[in-house]
């Protein structure tokens, strides 16, 4: 037995740094991000009762950072954002693997018109953030890691190939 504890030891380690390397190669690579549709002029943000303010400032904050001009105000409003209680409320608030939100956008020839997003009552910044991903024209990237803002079902505040 004293034999083999070296050799499986060295199995595990060996498939620990495969592992580890698999998820560090996915936080550095590029991520190409499908956009077929982009805003002519700014997009102006109107929330709707129920929607938790700071979240929102929160979300329009990070991707201004990345260089997308939102502004947050009633009027004028290209897109819109409101609670929707009908959402499937399975799971907390921040297990984004079930629905946190959906995203409805007109376009025409490439360039959005307006847009509608429905969130779950009590969702954060990061549900919103990733719904108004899809509200600037972006789509899920078909090989995103986990942690990036558009992954479908397990988001986070990874931001790469989503510059203006």
């Amino acid at each position: 037995m004293r034999g083999r504890a070296p050799v499986l030891l060295a199995i595990a380690l060996a498939l620990s740094a495969g592992i580890g390397a698999v998820i560090g190669w996915g936080r550095v690579r590029n991520v190409e991000v499908p956009r077929p549709a982009r805003w002519e002029d700014a997009p102006v943000v109107c929330s709707g009762p129920g929607v938790d303010s700071t979240a929102l400032e929160e979300a329009v904050a990070w991707w201004r950072e990345l260089g997308h001009d939102l502004q947050v105000s009633c009027d004028g409003w290209t897109v819109s954002i409101d609670v929707d209680p009908t959402l499937d409320t399975r799971g907390s608030v921040e297990d984004l693997s079930t629905t946190h939100g959906s995203t409805h956008v007109w376009t025409q020839d490439s360039v959005v018109a307006a847009a509608e997003i429905r969130i779950r009552p009590g969702v954060g910044a990061l549900a919103i953030a990733h719904e108004l991903g899809h509200a600037l024209g972006y789509q899920h990237p078909a090989a995103a890691p986990s942690g990036h803002i558009l992954h479908p079902s397990r988001p986070g505040w990874d931001g790469r190939g989503l510059g203006r």
